[in-house]
């Protein structure tokens, strides 16, 4: 018989330095009337702390009024009236003071510590971050942009536009609660600081918890709203950009994209032998077998289901109902993994165009490409075009039903490869490098995708599949400002398009 499950705890653990601190530590159990009774000291509490953020907001900028008018114009009304101005909301943010440490006294009195042992608790105070607070190292370290980047990209995302639009100067999200009086709890973000954090997240993968005690400060609880919506948000607004229908916009340019593909391969290169001994020297080929504008790749990234563990929390605990269910939904034999999927397509700028996430135990041809429609969408936007192009991509491209891909030769009936099809694959191996290279940059340069815990597969990831679209995008915005291997002399050397222009809506 197994033992029986352990008793669940129905209070808060008692709050301690974190030098003190451990797993283990004794929690205070609260009835109903206690519990109640502390939610309305840390409601008071938070009120206070808000209305005396607010307030001194209030003097800041009435002393930076009272100093740009005294310097340019100077007025004794004027400044008569705001030195009124300046006595009323000083009296309002010393009021809000007091009221805020009788609260937190009687909170530390009644239920925690004393508020001696809590000075030495490592809370930062919100630091409300701007631009402006940043010098351009910190940018560069903290999200992986200079800060003149940054601020091309910030008014490429509209959030500035959007706060117009709704005549407010916060993004306000709702928490789905609301307050005695009926009207909606929200959490109030500066465009700025929420941008910051989303890029800082996606650079850095912390979690929220060090995000704010090592960089951002102020409340937790507010950024599981304020990071998934930006996820959301981004995704939504640069859907086409991001997916195959973004093709289009280059399809003028695919006879360039082949002369760039076509000039890379006809170099003489040295051909290093498969499991090293020496190698052979190519002498290039004449010109592609094939209009070539791109190449094709599918990629897998492995996350954990959550929906699969034991069905209690007791040791020798049994699996959860449809377990097995869940397990095969996302897992891939291939490479023995759970994930995702994402297909692809690559341009010499240094572009991609991105279909899925999708559960990887599709097949990358049967069925993310099916999925896709890529095969179609080609035949269909260059139906009045002189030349057909294609994308060149690995074996599993090559099936017969494919109308716009191509693939190496391969030899049927024990028959060998000609000296031409056998210099054509070497080459076109080499070509071929580029597609991997996406998404090693795209796991250097942003830190949240190698985190596993970010993308798990259920409940406590809603939005993997958002997030790691986002981060292609990212990596293609990284591109556009800063170029990557591929765009370089030594490969393609075309530029990569401008932010702006990439970022177009229309």
């Amino acid at each position: 018989m197994p033992p029986a499950p352990r008793r669940t705890s129905i209070g808060y653990r008692r709050r301690v330095p974190l030098n003190h601190a451990t797993p283990k530590s004794r929690t205070r159990h609260l009835n109903g009337l206690e519990v109640g009774y502390r939610q309305a000291l840390q409601t008071c509490i938070l009120g206070h702390e808000d209305a005396a953020r607010q307030s001194f907001r209030s003097i800041r900028q009435l002393l930076r009024l009272k100093a740009t008018a005294h310097n340019t114009n100077p007025d004794p009304d004027l400044d008569c009236t705001v030195d009124l101005l300046l006595q009323a909301e000083s009296s309002k943010f010393h009021c809000y003071v007091r009221f805020l440490a009788h609260w937190i006294e009687v909170d530390h009195n009644e239920f925690d510590m004393s508020p001696l042992e809590e000075r030495v608790l490592p809370i930062r105070p919100w630091l409300d971050v701007r631009f402006s607070d940043w010098s351009n190292d910190r940018c560069r370290d903290c999200t992986g942009f200079r800060k003149n980047q940054l601020i091309r990209i910030y008014k490429a995302f509209g959030l500035r536009e959007l706060c117009r639009q709704h005549d407010e100067p916060h993004i306000g999200l709702c928490t789905g609660f609301s307050n005695p009086s009926g009207s909606d709890c929200r959490y109030l973000f500066h465009p700025e600081e929420l941008f910051l954090f989303f890029m800082t997240k996606c650079r850095t993968g912390d979690s929220n918890k060090k995000m704010v005690n090592d960089k951002f400060g102020g409340e937790l609880n507010r950024w599981s709203y304020g990071f998934p919506w930006m996820v959301f948000y981004v995704d939504n607004r640069y859907k086409y950009v991001i997916g195959h229908q973004h093709l289009l916009k280059y399809l003028k340019d695919f006879p360039r994209f082949h002369e760039a593909i076509e000039q890379f391969a006809t170099k003489r290169k040295y051909h290093r032998n498969v499991g090293g001994g020496g190698g052979w020297m190519s002498p290039g080929l004449a010109h592609l077998p094939w209009w070539l504008f791109g190449l094709v790749d599918c990629n897998i990234k492995s996350g954990d289901v959550t929906h699969s563990g034991p069905d209690g929390d007791y040791e020798g605990a049994a699996r959860r109902p449809d377990h097995e269910l869940y397990d095969r939904a996302t897992y891939t034999g291939f490479t023995q993994v759970h994930g995702l999927k994402t297909e692809t397509a690559h341009l010499p700028n240094g572009i991609i165009t991105v279909f899925g996430p999708a559960s990887c135990r599709r097949h990358d041809t049967g069925g993310l490409l099916r999925m896709s429609n890529l095969d179609a969408f080609l035949s269909a936007i260059q139906e009045d075009e002189p030349v057909q192009y294609s994308l060149f991509g690995d074996f599993v491209y090559g099936a017969f039903w494919l109308h716009n891909f191509v693939t190496y030769f391969r030899s049927f009936a024990g028959e060998p490869l000609t000296l031409y099809e056998f210099i054509v694959n070497a080459e076109m191996k080499n070509v071929r490098q580029t597609v991997e290279w996406p998404f090693a940059d795209r796991d250097a340069l942003f830190g949240i995708c190698t985190e596993k815990s970010c993308y798990w597969l259920g409940k406590y990831c809603p939005f993997a599949i958002e997030l790691l679209r986002v981060c292609y995008l990212l990596t293609n915005i990284y591109t556009c400002l800063n170029g990557n291997k591929s765009t370089g002399y030594k490969r393609f050397g075309l530029s990569p398009p401008i932010l702006e222009e990439y970022l177009r809506l229309n």
